[in-house]
């Protein structure tokens, strides 16, 4: 069960049916990025807050800015291509007792932006005008989000999460910005919009079947502009498939 806006609570089940209370979202969250993930001091600090009630929800990066997934999350292709990241703290005591607290739990999966895939799958990469793989303004290279591998393992990585977490956040979920980029000059605003569109779709059905919601953060301008702005993001075509739309203000 996925609502928009509210949380499922499972009151009673038997063998005939179940009975589902959805109760109304009241979101006060944090974010914790990955490499504060190490780090005992700031996971008892968020304990605390948790416990005093001052905050109700938390995002924790899954998947970071280099590809880097979380090793209980990780699907066969993130462990073969090395991507299991060990951050040498039981993250899943730590997610496990915030379940008990009650807090709402969000998995943050950058998506398109991701050296380990790219490197590993070079024909999934986003390549310059020189052929070479592009490298952006981060310093990580980047998928292809026309590649059907490359969406699904975004896919299957969130599935993964659903296991922890009510909802997957969905970050970078575009093509770059930075001139020459081959596969984004090569398509018109519609085809680069059907493309992030199909991964929406495809992401909302399957975390939709194990009972997590679909979000995704987005530039801020896609709540101004008809078209792609060439990153593939039109607000119109994304809109049916997401539970939560996150225009992000600085772009």
């Amino acid at each position: 069960v996925v609502a928009a806006g509210y949380r499922p609570s499972v009151q009673e089940t038997t063998a005939d049916y179940v009975v589902v209370y959805l109760e109304p979202l009241d979101v006060r969250g944090i974010y914790l990025p990955m490499d504060q993930l190490k780090r005992a001091d700031t996971l008892d600090w968020v304990l605390g807050l948790a416990r005093a009630g001052t905050i109700s929800a938390l995002v924790v990066d899954v998947k970071d800015e280099g590809g880097s997934v979380l090793p209980f999350l990780a699907t066969g292709t993130a462990r073969e291509i090395g991507a299991a990241w060990y951050p040498g703290q039981d993250l899943e005591a730590f997610l496990a007792e915030l379940g008990d607290l009650g807090i709402y739990r969000i998995a943050r999966v950058v998506t398109f932006l991701d050296s380990r895939f790219a490197y590993a799958f070079p024909e999934d990469a986003i390549r310059g005008q020189d052929g070479a793989i592009f490298v952006g303004a981060q310093g990580a290279a980047w998928t292809s989000a026309f590649s059907p591998a490359a969406q699904r393992y975004n896919v299957e990585i969130g599935v993964e999460a659903a296991g922890w977490f009510k909802e997957v956040q969905d970050d970078y979920v575009r093509l770059p910005t930075e001139p020459g980029i081959r596969v984004r000059d090569g398509f018109t605003s519609a085809e680069r919009s059907a493309a992030i569109t199909q991964f929406a779709q495809d992401a909302a059905e399957a975390l939709h079947a194990v009972g997590a919601a679909l979000a995704f953060d987005t530039f801020g301008q896609t709540t101004m502009i008809e078209h792609d702005g060439g990153i593939g993001q039109i607000l119109e075509d994304l809109g049916p498939h997401l539970d939560y739309f996150s225009p992000m203000v600085y772009p």
